[in-house]
């Protein structure tokens, strides 16, 4: 008799395929991709969706939240693109007269019942573009105030699709701000939760945990006269005051950091990573799992759970543990 093991292929789920037949992968996707391949395998090809019970509905989704925030500054911004408007002026002028102008849009914005408010009852709304309105009143006044940054924009939600080095398959990013000054272009990815400290958001970075400062000059370099000299932030609105958050990405080296994922895609090997594997590997102090609704069907807490992840993850994921050890490593070595 022969014991059957999983070799953590999964057949007929190499490269993820859109809707349109295109193989292609979000920012984000790989985000998740670098956390657990499990969770991306069944968020971009079984596309499974967790049941939510029925409720009232006197509260947008933190997701839902964050769309709107990023659509009123859109609505707010891109008709000064190509004026030599710098934000700090929009912001200036918008927040003039008690904010007068602010509050006109935000009202102009609501009558058009963006999907995200519409589900919502009235009075419900009206909190939500008081919310909306305060949260880019105070990002503003950073601005005015010289502690967040805002120069000459040049695009508003920049949606391109780059090569995947080394695949047939293309990385789709949106950008939601780009700035320029002085021959330096400023990318800005908007937050809607709290910051982290800069030395987490750094290791996130590395980890591909946050992976926008990584892929997003990347997309942007693609853009014609690239490359270009430029400088990534987040901007995390929901704290108070919202905080802008510029990391160093200059010591990444793209094409090597994306080759164990682009590894992973190409043979379909979506392993769970969880805390308790990465220790086996002696990687401390690394919480990949953000408890997804896919956590009852990646066993993670069954017994001997991890120690089959460990095995199966030090045969066939052996690249991207590498990278992984790597930075924490490095962290340790620093510390």
């Amino acid at each position: 008799k022969t014991d059957l093991t999983w070799n953590g292929h999964i057949p007929n789920a190499e490269l993820p395929t859109s809707h349109d037949g295109t193989q292609r992968v979000g920012v984000t996707d790989l985000e998740n991709l670098c956390r657990c391949p499990y969770r991306f395998y069944a968020n971009c090809h079984a596309q499974w969706h967790a049941l939510q019970p029925l409720g009232s509905a006197d509260q947008m989704s933190g997701l839902d939240w964050g769309s709107l925030v990023h659509e009123f500054l859109e609505l707010l911004i891109r008709p000064t693109l190509d004026q030599q408007v710098s934000v700090e002026d929009t912001a200036r002028t918008l927040l003039d007269s008690d904010a007068r102008g602010l509050k006109e849009a935000a009202q102009d914005f609501a009558r058009d019942l963006p999907g995200t408010l519409a589900v919502l009852p009235e009075l419900f709304q009206k909190v939500a573009v008081g919310k909306l309105v305060t949260t880019v009143t105070d990002y503003f006044q950073q601005i005015l105030a010289k502690i967040c940054q805002g120069s000459f924009p040049i695009a508003v939600e920049l949606k391109r699709r780059v090569p995947f080095p080394g695949l047939d398959l293309l990385i789709s990013g949106k950008i939601d701000r780009i700035d320029e000054k002085d021959g330096v272009y400023y990318i800005y990815d908007y937050k809607s939760s709290g910051s982290s400290s800069p030395t987490q958001l750094q290791k996130d970075m590395l980890l591909g945990y946050r992976i926008q400062p990584i892929l997003y000059p990347l997309i942007f370099d693609q853009e014609p006269g690239g490359p270009h000299p430029s400088a990534f932030s987040f901007i995390f609105l929901g704290a108070s005051p919202p905080v802008e958050t510029t990391l160093d990405h200059s010591s990444v080296e793209v094409n090597r950091f994306l080759k164990p994922l682009g590894e992973i895609l190409q043979e379909g090997l979506y392993l769970p990573l969880s805390r308790e594997t990465l220790e086996l590997h002696q990687v401390q102090e690394v919480n990949p799992c953000q408890f997804c609704d896919y956590i009852s069907l990646c066993r993670r807490f069954d017994p001997g759970a991890p120690g089959r992840y460990f095995k199966f993850s030090q045969e066939r994921l052996s690249s991207r543990i590498d990278a992984i050890q790597s930075v924490t490593r490095k962290e340790g070595a620093e510390t």
